[in-house]
């Protein structure tokens, strides 16, 4: 079933159109504040837009004029639409079979002869919860419990799914079970998906929208949405180093452009002089004076708290700037912080992060406020338009 909705709230500053494909899932990112919340209420019918229209699938959720008190806002029982919210919010004088039942019953008018039970039992089934079918809500784990949700959710048959945070409330170990619960019985279904989560977006989604202050900011395929961030939040939710700026040159046929960036760094670029300029890889020619993005992973990125071998003969107007073999660039910075996250320790500088391994940071000893030196091959520096 496919969507189109476009909704307008002035007082909450939310000003968004998207559609969604019949069979679809799109997943929503953005920070908190971002409007992902008033997505979702408007489309499940517990907010009415100021103004705007949606259309699912030829019924019309809403369709409010601009200015008017008047207008068409279809109730939330008759959408068609179910909302799995991030805590399971199961009735809990209720067996999981009996929620899960719930919806069918409740949709059909008591109607005993479609049998709600058996549909209810082939979605517990499908959610790997049979055997949790006689217990109650508070004999359930949070995994156990979100499972019987989803469940519960896909019993109603909705023609759109919405998703708020599914794993939030979940512990680590139990989330990539759910997950995989949800990747099979998404497949073909049209839904929307709000994570904070990028692994969520990879695994669940077709399509990515990213949002920020009530409006959408960037949409695309998900992987090309999330490997090529424009935005802070974007970039630290796609786990990548954000550097902007301007086009100032490319090389003959686009393979490589030199970006002037918004920023002063100490910087070089091989053995040229640089400036404020970074070198990076682009897979499509950039137009000079264009904004631009440059895009390096912390993990490509490797920390010396001496500066490279330096050739004498460059100079920079940078503030501090080394020179280092050609193909490759190198930022002076400062240590921010330093956090362990796995098997690898993720250290800050003012612009850049970087992915060591507790070996090399222990044999860095690096400590907050000291001068490093951050180097990364070009060839690991994506730029793309901004």
């Amino acid at each position: 079933m496919s969507l189109q909705f476009r909704a307008r709230m002035p007082d909450r500053g939310f000003d968004v159109a998207l559609d969604v494909a019949e069979g679809e899932t799109l997943a929503v990112l953005g920070p908190n504040g971002a409007g992902k919340s008033t997505l979702l209420a408007l489309l499940a019918g517990l907010l009415r837009p100021a103004e705007g229209r949606a259309d699912l699938d030829g019924t019309v959720l809403f369709d409010v004029p601009p200015a008017s008190r008047r207008g068409t806002v279809l109730p939330p029982h008759r959408r068609g639409v179910s909302l799995l919210a991030q805590e399971a919010l199961l009735f809990p004088h209720l067996t999981a079979l009996e929620n899960v039942a719930f919806g069918p019953r409740s949709r059909r008018g008591g109607d005993r002869s479609a049998d709600p039970h058996t549909l209810a039992r082939t979605w517990l089934d499908e959610v790997d919860a049979s055997g949790l079918a006689g217990r109650r809500p508070h004999e359930l784990s949070g995994g156990q419990a979100q499972r019987i949700a989803v469940a519960r959710a896909l019993a109603s048959e909705p023609r759109l799914l919405l998703l708020d945070e599914p794993m939030a409330a979940l512990d680590a170990a139990v989330a990539p079970a759910l997950r995989r619960t949800l990747r099979r019985v998404l497949a073909g279904r049209t839904a929307i998906i709000v994570t904070h989560d990028i692994l969520d977006a990879f695994t669940l989604a077709d399509r990515v929208v990213v949002m920020d202050g009530g409006r959408i900011v960037d949409s695309g395929p998900t992987r090309t949405v999330l490997d090529r961030p424009t935005s802070p939040f974007h970039a630290g939710l796609a786990g990548l180093n954000l550097l902007v700026g301007t086009v100032a040159a490319s090389t003959p046929g686009g393979g490589e452009v030199d970006v002037e960036l918004d920023v002063e760094l100490g910087v070089e670029l091989g053995v040229e002089a640089a400036g404020t300029r970074v070198r990076a890889r682009a897979d499509a020619p950039l137009e000079p004076g264009r904004p631009a993005a440059v895009a390096i992973r912390p993990s490509h990125i490797t920390v010396t708290v001496t500066p490279p071998a330096t050739d004498t003969t460059t100079t920079t107007t940078a503030a501090t700037a080394t020179a280092t073999e050609p193909g490759h660039t190198v930022l002076e910075a400062h240590v921010l912080d330093l956090e362990q996250r796995g098997d690898v320790v993720r250290l800050r500088t003012e612009h850049l992060a970087a992915d060591l391994t507790p070996g090399e940071a222990a044999a860095l000893d690096l400590t907050e406020g000291q001068r490093v030196w951050c180097r990364f091959a070009q060839a690991d520096a994506l730029a793309y338009p901004r």
